[in-house]
């Protein structure tokens, strides 16, 4: 199927124009010379080549977006500028004759010199403003080739210092840790001024004013200016100097009264020489609203020649015309014929009468509908944005123009690009006008309505909407452009003439209007009332209004959005390396107030930045209080107090006031499209506020000192930079490069315990190191100028502690909150007790990789002397970081106090020294799969499994041993107490066995050691049982029978044993004579004193009469042995496993069978 596009052809689309762009290309020259472009190079001639002073002076181009106000600046700047055989090309685009000789005549006996700057460029103080235009000016000679111009700046007046005092720029370097970060020598400073960088000449400026009391002097821009002019001229390259300057919007929004006397004398400049500027941007007028600075503006406009760079119609029909070629001229022409031969009388009345020109630029524009081509340029001067304006329109292929001619459907219908594509697009910049409220919130209320209809219901629908905007908008125009415009019935019906919807506009209208979707008014019109409001009502309300909104912060509160967008650049991670939580304060409360604020703010989370944040709603209002915020800075010092220069201003506040009231009243009676309006209204007068402010300049004190440098919008940088590290000396800020710029994600406050396990357990520097993704900044805490800070073994360097670095001023810390909690607690204590220095400066710990890994760092040489508080033990590594992910938690919200989560305890120097002792005693490190000797936990399991393993029989059996004597049997005695005692170790006891078990260690480590003596003693005990006689060839079977007891081999309780020989016995003696009575159980006998020939039988033949009483097996024997020895064989990761599935066996008998049934 056929669409337009087989005619039409799009052409390479330039959204926006740049132009500080190369343009070799000669794209410039596609400019079309409207007669607002010649109005614009006639007055910048007048201005740069009259001989009348009073008439030369600089140009400032006003326009909306997408005017083209760029692109025509751009020309002129060609036309004044380039070689002539490079440009008289143009001339003959220019149809005004006087003009274009005017131009040739100029051009052929000067030119200008230029320089085009875009945007901010770092102007946000009056040096930098200063040093911005010098650097650019430089750049702009040396890259035309002209670098020998003998005018210096204050770049290479500095270098010229610098050369020449090199001790003192040591000097000042080595003292002014800012300008050492970026320049740590003279030869690094030169370096780069060379490259005419503004921060390092800042930088060394504060440095040598500080240290050496010498200031560099900056020259006054102006004049400095004056002098490259007068040596472009006096060299010969050309005939004056010109500034073309883009987008200076933002430079209006961000400077203040400094910067704009340096534009006027700039400006003023251009009647006694050849220097001029040529400013570029939107109506300033309609963007700044705070009072002083509107007045510096009317100031500056007496300076220029303030040319208000409009699109007329007949300059938006060809700037629209230019997008597209024709691929079929001779299709395209006899397609426009026969679909608008029958619309030349609308096309007369859109063009009062018929001027030729701007009949054929209309017809031209086909496939468009006249009436739409005509809204068009309207809508270019009312509407403006990045990207909304009538070329982005042409361009677009989802809403625009592009879009429609590619539709085949609308082709076939034989359709032209009517009113609702234009609604369609332009939508959302309606929307987001205030003043458009009543018709957006219509149209949001109703389409439902209205598509229910049909598609033409809704074509015409959004036509009178778009006629309803427009209208509002030119009131004051004349009543010809205002009846072409307002939704009158011969407006509506000429937006879709000669279109297939006309024989149903009556339908349609009538639908609008009995339906009350738009009704028409007395006069016909299908108008929307914007307000029908009661106006005694209204002022009542304004009073209560009035009342409840008094300062900055009651009005920002309105808007959490608005606020959200003033405070999003202190968040943490995405704009700050320090937590922050800043604090917004009104000038207009009491200085009482304001301090009993600050000193609550102040004393809380002692680990954040404190940032007070001043705001005024009247200029005046805001410097009366900004005396008081430099006491502030000193009676709360590092405190960071910030107050920008952009106030609400008394209009706004007064039409925010007018608006609330509006929306109240609307919501009393129901009017629910009035009150959205006056919401919405208020909300982006609110939001506005909130973007002067981020775009806006401010005084920044601390500790009694101002600075201005920047916008709130980078405000983050100078936080970074300059202030953070002075609050927290001693923090991650100590880390060059995390205050130089790291990735958002790395600086994220969040929890990351993986990285403590990497610190806690890593065994080289390899894999401590590790650290990959968004982990990776963190190696910057272990390396210094790509020197290694740990050794192999993970230790700290020499040269970490000399030079004084970060992470070892974090060990040490680490180290003497250890020292000293070790002098302080006797028993057992909380982390976040004795790590409370930490959180505050100097170190001030919260959530941060670099914090999560120095402290993990630092506390991995104690973790062994660290316990759990019940047993004997040192805490493992996973339940160490599980605390410190507690701590941090802690420490997150500014708490250091004790918590019972936390509760440790030091290992005793006893009972390090007693474990250490067992092992060598036992031999322990000749036992297979013994855990390394760490604690007293470890040798009870270790002794367990000697006894497994070597004696085969439990430790008090020695005692029974043959010579004896009661100290050392005492010392097995309190050996068992000790080692049974795993939950709350008795310390005074672990002593006193440490003791005594030193004094005889020898004699003892043969007793323990020598697996006979068990056996002896375990004799002995057997023959102690006077009612028992055991037989020889029983004694293996008793030997397995004492086996099966729940209870660990070493630890067997004697009284265990006792009733299993005793049992064992009668069970015996009743199958070799059922009738024989069962004996009682004897008292204890005293062990074997006389060193009798050990036997297997008893001394005595006495038989109890009454038999003991055992316990009730809860488990079958059998299968208890059974799941044991499977326990055994299987293969775990260690015998802590195993001693682990044995206990819970031992402790709970019934899962033998379960366990035996998994390991079978």
């Amino acid at each position: 199927m056929a669409s337009y596009s087989d005619y039409i052809k799009m052409l390479n689309y330039l959204p926006v124009y740049d132009i500080t762009a190369e343009s070799s290309n000669r794209l410039w020259a596609s400019f079309i010379p409207t007669n607002q472009f010649c109005d614009l190079l006639q007055q910048t001639m007048t201005a740069v080549a009259s001989s009348d002073k009073f008439k030369r002076k600089s140009i400032w181009v006003q326009g909306t977006f997408g005017t083209g106000k760029s692109h025509a600046s751009s020309v002129v700047r060609h036309l004044l500028c380039d070689k002539y055989e490079d440009i008289n090309f143009y001339f003959n685009k220019i149809e005004d004759t006087s003009l274009r000789n005017l131009v040739d005549n100029f051009r052929k006996n000067k030119k200008l010199f230029s320089v085009a700057i875009k945007g901010v460029e770092g102007a946000y103080d009056l040096p930098r403003f200063s040093l911005s235009l010098q650097r650019q000016v430089k750049e702009a000679l040396i890259a035309a080739g002209h670098s020998g111009i003998t005018v210096k700046s204050d770049f290479e007046s500095a270098i010229q210092y610098v050369e020449e005092h090199k001790q003192y720029t040591q000097d000042a370097i080595d003292k002014h840790e800012d300008l050492k970060d970026i320049a740590p020598t003279p030869e690094d400073v030169i370096a780069l001024l060379k490259t005419n960088n503004i921060q390092a000449y800042m930088e060394l400026e504060e440095a040598l004013y500080k240290t050496v009391g010498v200031p560099l002097t900056t020259k006054n821009v102006s004049e400095w200016l004056a002098e490259v002019e007068h040596a472009i001229e006096e060299v010969g390259i050309a005939d004056g100097l010109i500034i073309f300057w883009d987008e200076f919007t933002s430079i209006m929004e961000a400077i203040g009264s400094d910067r704009i006397n340096v534009l006027q004398n700039i400006a003023e400049k251009s009647q006694s020489c050849n220097l001029f500027l040529f400013l570029i941007s939107h109506r300033v007028e309609d963007q700044i609203s705070t009072g002083s600075k509107r007045d510096d503006v009317k100031t500056m406009n007496d300076r220029f020649y303030t040319i208000r760079y409009t699109m007329d119609e007949v300059s938006t029909y060809k700037v629209m015309r230019h997008t597209f070629d024709l691929s079929n001229e001779d299709g395209y022409c006899s397609l426009r014929y026969n679909h608008t031969d029958r619309l030349n009388e609308l096309i007369d009345y859109l063009c009062e009468g018929g001027v030729e020109d701007e009949r054929k630029s209309i017809m031209e524009l086909f496939p468009m509908h006249p009436y739409s081509a005509f809204l068009c340029s309207k809508l270019s001067d009312y509407v403006g944005s990045a990207n909304r304006s009538v070329v982005n329109f042409m361009n677009d292929d989802k809403k625009g123009f592009r879009k429609f001619i590619t539709d085949e459907s609308i082709f076939e219908l034989r359709g032209l690009l009517t009113a609702e594509w234009l609604w369609d697009f332009f939508f959302d910049s309606f929307a987001a006008n205030p003043l458009c409220g009543a018709f957006t919130s219509n149209y949001r209320n109703h389409i439902h309505r209205v598509q229910a209809e049909g598609d033409d219901y809704v074509r015409v629908y959004k036509g009178i909407l778009l006629l309803n905007t427009l209208s509002t908008q030119f009131a004051s125009k004349s009543t010809d452009i205002i009846a072409r415009i307002s939704p009158n019935e011969k407006s509506i019906r000429g937006l879709f003439a000669e279109d297939r919807l006309e024989p149903k506009m009556d339908d349609i209208l009538r639908f609008l209007d009995t339906n009350q979707i738009i009704a028409r008014d007395v006069f016909g019109e299908f108008k929307i009332s914007v307000s029908s409001l009661n106006p005694a009502e209204i002022a009542k309300e304004k009073e209560k209004v009035t009342a409840q909104f008094k300062s900055a912060n009651d009005f920002l509160n309105y808007d959490s959005a608005a606020k959200s967008n003033i405070t999003k650049f202190f968040a943490v991670g995405t704009y700050l390396i320090r937590k922050c939580d800043p604090q917004i304060f009104a000038c207009s409360d009491s200085e009482s107030v304001v301090r009993a604020k600050l000193s609550k703010y102040t004393s809380e989370k002692p680990n954040t930045l404190h940032i007070a944040i001043y705001l005024g709603v009247l200029e005046e209002e805001r410097r009366a209080f900004e005396s008081r915020i430099k006491d502030f800075s000193v009676e709360f010092p590092n405190t960071i107090h910030i107050i920008p220069d952009e106030v609400l201003t008394n209009e706004s506040r007064t039409k925010f006031i007018d608006l609330i009231a509006n929306r109240n009243v609307a919501k009393s009676h129901y009017q629910e499209s009035i009150e959205k309006e006056s919401e919405l209204a208020a909300e982006q007068l609110i939001s506005k506020w909130s973007t002067r402010l981020v775009n806006g300049s401010f005084s920044l004190y601390f500790n009694g000192e101002q600075t201005r440098e920047g916008i709130i919008g980078n405000i983050h940088t100078l936080i970074n930079r300059k202030f953070s590290h002075r609050v927290f000396p001693k923090g991650l800020e100590a880390i060059k490069a995390f205050r130089s710029g790291v990735t958002d994600t790395f600086l994220v406050n969040k929890n990351f315990p993986a990285l403590v396990l990497q610190m806690l357990q890593s065994p080289t520097r390899d894999k401590l190191t590790k650290f990959t993704g968004a982990d990776g900044p963190a190696k910057h805490i272990f390396e210094e100028n790509d020197n290694h800070l740990i050794d192999e073994d993970c230790r700290l360097t020499p040269a970490a502690f000399t030079n004084g670095t970060w992470i070892a001023q974090v060990c040490e810390e680490v180290d003497k909150c250890i020292e000293g909690a070790k002098k302080k607690y006797v028993d057992k204590f909380s982390l976040s007790e004795i790590f409370a220095p930490l959180i505050r400066p100097p170190f001030g710990f919260f959530p941060s990789r670099a914090n999560w890994v120095a402290f993990a760092y630092a506390l991995r040489k104690h973790k062994a002397d660290l316990f759990v508080t019940t047993i004997s033990q040192p805490i493992s590594d996973e339940k160490l970081t599980d605390m410190i992910v507690e701590m941090f938690k802690m420490w997150n919200d500014g708490h250091s106090e004790a918590n019972n989560k936390l509760m440790l305890r030091f290992g005793s120097k006893e009972e390090s020294e007693l474990t250490q002792l067992l092992f060598e005693v036992f031999q322990l490190q000749l036992i297979k799969d013994i855990p390394e000797g760490k604690s007293l936990s470890n040798v009870h399991w270790g002794i367990n499994e000697f006894c497994k393993q070597k004696s085969k029989y439990p430790l008090w059996v020695l005692t029974y041993c043959e010579n004896i004597n009661e100290t050392r049997s005492a010392i097995i005695k309190l050996l068992i107490e000790v080692l049974e005692a795993d939950q709350n170790p008795d310390i005074t006891k672990i002593k006193n066995l440490y003791r005594l078990i030193n004094s005889e260690k020898v004699d003892i480590a043969q007793l323990v050691s020598n697996p006979n003596n068990y056996e002896n003693g375990f004799v002995n005990f057997i023959n102690s049982m006077k009612t028992v006689k055991i037989q020889k060839e029983w004694w293996n079977e008793l030997i397995e029978e004492i086996s099966h007891l729940q209870s660990e081999v070493a630890f067997r309780k004697e009284s265990d044993v006792r009733e299993c020989v005793y049992a064992f016995y009668n069970t015996k003696r009743d199958e070799l004579n059922p009738v024989q009575p069962i004996p009682q159980p004897d008292q204890p006998a005293e062990p074997n004193k006389q060193g009798d020939t050990p036997s297997v039988s008893p001394k005595n033949d006495i038989v109890p009469s009454v038999p003991p009483t055992p316990a009730t097996p809860t488990a079958n024997p059998d299968t208890v042995k059974k799941a044991k020895n499977l326990v055994k064989e299987t293969n775990m990761p260690g015998v802590l496993w195993q001693k682990v599935v044995l206990d819970i066996i031992d402790a709970n008998p019934e899962v033998a069978e379960f366990i035996s049934k998994y390991l079978s």
